[in-house]
């Protein structure tokens, strides 16, 4: 059985509701990050053109630039939301290194609130590209 972007996104907000630590915090960051990740990879692929990513970088860096740099030909309006995404992807990401790796310092309870908003935002601007 295979899940879907939206399967991670509802295991991160149960994971934040049940958090009583903070390694559960911690998790759900990622959770809601990588739901995100998805979401965006899955939004790049409907579209009729996609960006360039112009820097060396893993695959989640490019496709940050892919949405950082949208193909003139996608149009304004699909141009403006893969830029919002991608900077919203960025923040994600950001959140998600920090939760991940940068153990000393400490995540909250808004901090996760904060990446599940920003996960909210990343889904509801990844409406069908073609409308």
């Amino acid at each position: 059985m295979s899940i879907e972007a939206k399967d991670l996104r509802r295991l991160a907000h149960a994971q934040a509701a049940a958090a009583d630590d903070e390694a559960s915090r911690r998790s759900a960051i990622s959770r809601a990050y990588y739901a995100a990740y998805h979401r965006c990879r899955r939004w790049e692929g409907l579209l009729p053109h996609r960006g360039r990513a112009t820097e060396p970088g893993g695959l989640h860096d490019r496709l940050i630039q892919r949405l950082s740099a949208p193909d003139d030909r996608c149009g304004a309006d699909i141009a403006e939301r893969s830029r919002a995404l991608a900077e919203l992807l960025r923040q994600e990401l950001d959140c998600r290194v920090a939760a991940d790796y940068h153990l000393w310092k400490e995540v909250d309870e808004q901090t996760v609130q904060q990446q599940l908003e920003a996960t909210r935002q990343v889904f509801a601007t990844c409406a069908d590209p073609c409308t």
